[in-house]
């Protein structure tokens, strides 16, 4: 074929329509022949380059007016500068009165959302464990002060027996808790800055392996569960070898965690909340002493 060169194609299910076309260009194309994914064309004859031709949309409708049994199938391909103006576009489109038989949807969402799948699923073990130490910090500090206001317990007589209102000596013990905290802040952030992205990759690392067995295994059983013919099986097993069924995620395999201030605001935030917490058990049993009772039960 040349540029000037006329071509007629046959619709394959009624052979008296037929289109003429007039080459006005040729183009080269560097992909394989092999097809997208990997598939091979014999299942798909239209993902081989050399049997694709371009032409303007307004021009084939043209050309196939008054062709009934023809089918047709029409795609549009729109780029957007961010995931929020495609979320926008799609609501736009429907609002307009979009029709049911077309659906929008974005090849490169799809496959960014499928990388963070580990991600995500590494966050959400985080939170847990989150939770699970937050609740266990809590009852061991509540349970270290409530030691440690007992073995002070003459102190706090000598105090108040003295004239230092209860109220000044839930202070000093609510100061002094409050001091301890902000110093174990400030190692706690220095070692977890040192430790949080090599510890968060190899977690992550666990995820994505743990995701791809997931997926191989949903590939070998070919989407139905584990099935009892054993044949099945290893039909399934050639299937997925050959590329039918291969599904390939560029998963997010590298954590670059950094501490900034709002990290650092949200820590002292939980460490103010668990001294307040503590501090609390202190402060009832400050005030539940009597000053003299306790001197004279001194021995």
């Amino acid at each position: 074929l040349k540029v000037g060169d006329t071509i007629k194609l046959v619709n394959p299910d009624d052979d008296s329509e037929t289109l003429s076309l007039k080459v006005v260009g040729i183009y080269s194309n560097s992909s394989s022949t092999a097809g997208e994914n990997g598939i091979s064309t014999q299942f798909q004859p239209g993902a081989d380059p050399a049997n694709q031709i371009y032409i303007s949309y307004a021009a084939l409708a043209d050309a196939v007016e008054g062709m009934d049994s023809i089918r047709t199938q029409t795609n549009g391909t729109y780029v957007f500068a961010d995931q929020d103006a495609y979320e926008q576009f799609k609501k736009d489109v429907e609002e307009m009165g979009l029709d049911n038989t077309y659906t929008v949807t974005s090849q490169d969402i799809t496959s960014y959302e499928q990388s963070l799948i580990p991600l995500q699923n590494l966050s959400k073990f985080a939170t847990c464990f989150f939770v699970v130490v937050l609740i266990i910090g809590a009852i061991v500090l509540v349970v270290i002060n409530i030691f440690n206001i007992r073995e002070r317990k003459y102190e706090i007589g000598v105090l108040t027996a003295i004239g230092m209102k209860k109220s000044k000596v839930c202070m000093q013990f609510v100061a002094e808790l409050f001091i301890v905290t902000i110093f174990a802040m400030v190692i706690g952030l220095a070692a977890g800055s040192a430790a949080s992205v090599p510890v968060s990759n190899q977690l992550l690392q666990s995820q994505i392996e743990s995701q791809q067995e997931q997926l191989s295994n949903q590939e070998m059983n070919f989407g139905r569960g584990n099935m009892e013919n054993g044949g099945g099986n290893r039909q399934n097993q050639n299937i997925t070898k050959g590329g039918f069924m291969a599904q390939t995620v560029d998963y997010m395999s590298d954590i670059s965690a950094s501490v900034n201030m709002t990290v650092i605001i949200e820590l002292f935030g939980v460490g103010i909340l668990l001294t307040i917490l503590s501090s609390m058990t202190a402060v009832i049993f400050v005030m539940r002493y009597e000053p003299l009772k306790i001197l004279s039960n001194r021995s």
